[in-house]
């Protein structure tokens, strides 16, 4: 019998339940409806790890179990925070549109890739993938499941001025105004919107809590 997406998740990523004392708190089977092949969610008592089949992509995402789950990040950002150099993220996070180039070559130079092989199916392709996820999370993500999240501020503090540094290297800005309505003297009325508000405001509550 061919294994499913969650059996194989189960097999490939049991070392969270046998090393690190996860346990297993959600599974979603099969959904043709939402394009999901499948989802399974371990826990700890600090430390929550997703792993997804959604449009064909595996997506594994780790965070905090007390956070929202839009809040995980994934192994792939982790590696990529802690192997550039203070001087190359500035760069990656620059609001210079001249940094664009250097930018996107300093995150293409720190991407986890998939080894490249052929697949007889595509069950062999997605168990392929689950392997190396699951490598990588043991890997990068090693002080975060044992419940150590010191980096955890400095990271997200990364991901959020990396994406404002897209934006702004693209020649646009990361905030807006919205028209809201009319004043009663006919004016328009906007307010302005960050368009990575959640994450901004993420970010203050955990300089609050330091």
């Amino acid at each position: 019998m061919q294994k499913t997406f969650n059996m194989m998740v189960i097999d490939h990523f049991g070392y969270l339940v046998s090393e690190y004392h996860f346990w297993v708190g959600k599974i979603l089977d099969h959904d043709p409806d939402i394009m999901l092949e499948g989802f399974v969610e371990f826990q700890s008592p600090t430390t929550v790890v997703s792993v997804a089949s959604e449009w064909y992509a595996t997506e594994v995402r780790f965070g905090r179990i007390m956070d929202d789950r839009k809040f995980a990040i994934s192994a792939e950002l982790v590696h990529e925070f802690l192997s550039l150099t203070p001087e190359q993220r500035q760069i990656v996070c620059s609001p210079d549109p001249r940094h664009k180039k250097e930018a996107r070559q300093l995150i293409a130079s720190q991407q986890l890739q998939y080894e490249k092989r052929e697949f007889a199916n595509g069950a062999d392709r997605r168990k392929h993938e689950l392997m190396q996820h699951a490598c990588w999370i043991r890997q990068y993500a090693d002080p975060f499941l044992r419940g150590d999240f010191s980096l955890w501020l400095a990271i997200h503090e990364y991901k959020l001025a990396r994406m404002i540094g897209e934006v702004r290297q693209s020649w646009k800005r990361e905030i807006s105004r919205r028209l809201v309505g009319l004043s009663e003297g006919r004016k328009a009325v906007y307010v302005r919107e960050h368009m990575f508000q959640s994450d901004v405001d993420y970010l203050a509550r955990l300089k609050a809590k330091r």
